[in-house]
């Protein structure tokens, strides 16, 4: 901080004449201003000193441990800050693999369980932060700052109906772009946790029977179909290798550890998807960094 200091404190206004990550203008907010400047040329380019190649590096530094080590190092932070999004995204690769589609009523596609249509793709459009979020909760952070136009895409692939042996992963491999349509029928995988009905009625029919259920619950059949699907994560357009995938032969493709049996990724997942989000945001308060005896402290990725 020294060293900022000591390039920038002279363009800081006299209330705040020290860089600080809570200053005014906060280290983060300077950090953005200088990427800003870079993606939008000459015409807002800022004096020299701003683009030193020392300062940038402690900036970043500085800036990428402020908003986004918890995700690294605590459950809770990762259950409150990004973990019911990745638990909805969870929950339609689940849907496409055991009820052979990911449908939703509120679709624009016209996607429905009663028209039987699966949606193939899906696009959110989010901030750095969230990009940022994901890939720390799920071990694979690269310590930087997301640049510019940075994307993440969660691919689905299933397992080949071919023999796989001595095969790469290319051809083990085909990505999930046309899963059949599911039989509409009187229950579901888990229709023994719910009984079933015959009803005609136009009510909105409920959440898919796998939404949010524990890895544990799932009957043999499911599992085994969890297994036989596998994600990958690119973060601008390169794999990423998540920890727990990798370190177990079972949990990735055989040859590429990038490919995360979704059995895996999910077992992952649920570890920090909340069950009632506004109870588990102030479950904690008051009782130290990572919650009464260290509870929520774990390493990202397992």
């Amino acid at each position: 901080m020294n060293y900022i200091n000591s390039i920038l404190s002279k363009w800081m206004p006299e209330k705040s004449p020290k860089v600080a990550v809570d200053s005014h203008p906060r280290l983060s907010g300077i950090n953005d201003t200088i990427n800003a400047t870079d993606a939008h040329g000459p015409a807002t380019r800022l004096p020299s000193e701003f683009y030193d190649k020392k300062l940038r590096q402690y900036m970043e530094q500085i800036a990428v441990d402020e908003w986004f080590a918890g995700y690294n190092e605590s459950t809770e932070y990762r259950k409150l800050g990004i973990g019911a999004l990745l638990g909805d995204v969870v929950d339609r690769m689940v849907s496409t693999a055991v009820d052979g589609g990911w449908r939703s009523e509120a679709s624009a596609s016209g996607s429905s369980t009663d028209n039987g249509k699966a949606i193939k793709f899906a696009m959110s459009g989010c901030h750095d932060t969230t990009l940022a979020a994901i890939l720390g909760s799920l071990g694979a952070s690269p310590g930087r700052w997301p640049p510019f136009t940075s994307s993440i895409a969660v691919e689905l692939f299933s397992k080949a109906d071919r023999k796989s042996s001595g095969e790469d992963a290319g051809v083990m491999l085909e990505e999930f772009s046309n899963p059949a349509i599911a039989q509409k029928k009187s229950g579901g995988l888990f229709s023994f946790m719910k009984g079933s009905s015959n009803s005609n009625t136009s009510t909105p029919p409920p959440p898919s029977e796998t939404a949010r259920a524990p890895l544990a619950s799932f009957p043999d059949p499911a599992r085994q179909s969890l297994q036989k699907h596998y994600v990958r994560i690119r973060y601008n357009d390169v794999p990423v290798r998540i920890p727990g995938c990798a370190a177990k032969p079972q949990n990735h493709l055989a040859g590429d550890d990038t490919f995360c049996t979704l059995d895996a990724f999910k077992e992952i997942v649920d570890k920090f998807t909340p069950k009632n989000w506004r109870e588990e945001c102030t479950e904690n308060i008051g009782a130290g960094l990572y919650g009464k005896d260290d509870k929520e402290k774990a390493v990202s990725g397992f």
